[in-house]
């Protein structure tokens, strides 16, 4: 729910989805990226640092929705290399979603792609 309310720009209503996520599963990395990534959009750093750190020590799914949800596309590949590298099936899953375009329109896209045996001319429109 909160990516799709990210995706629609409603970032208020993906903070209260995205808290809501994080109460019913705390283990998740990408609740707890999803959030931070929110929080982050929306200036309230006060819980920032806490997500931060709890990121530190989960997958880096997490940090790759952090900073994919803050438009920083370059930190967000390299955590999204990372996946594949560990084979996190997520990767996959993930390289046709929506909210993943500006990641495939990135001059990094083709690399990543390649990483996954996918056709970069499929998924990059």
């Amino acid at each position: 729910m909160s990516v799709i309310c990210v995706e629609l720009g409603r970032i208020e209503e993906a903070r209260q989805a995205a808290e809501k996520s994080v109460r019913a599963a705390p283990w998740r990395s990408s609740a707890v990226g999803l959030l931070a990534g929110i929080l982050a959009r929306l200036g309230e750093v006060d819980r920032l640092d806490e997500l931060v750190a709890r990121l530190r020590e989960m997958a880096p799914l997490g940090f790759f929705w952090y900073y994919l949800v803050r438009s920083e596309i370059e930190v967000a590949a390299d955590y999204y290399a990372k996946m594949i590298e560990q084979r996190d099936s997520e990767a996959t899953l993930l390289a046709s979603a929506r909210l993943l375009q500006p990641l495939r329109s990135s001059p990094r896209w083709p690399a990543l792609a390649k990483m996954m045996n996918l056709p970069v001319e499929t998924l990059s429109h």
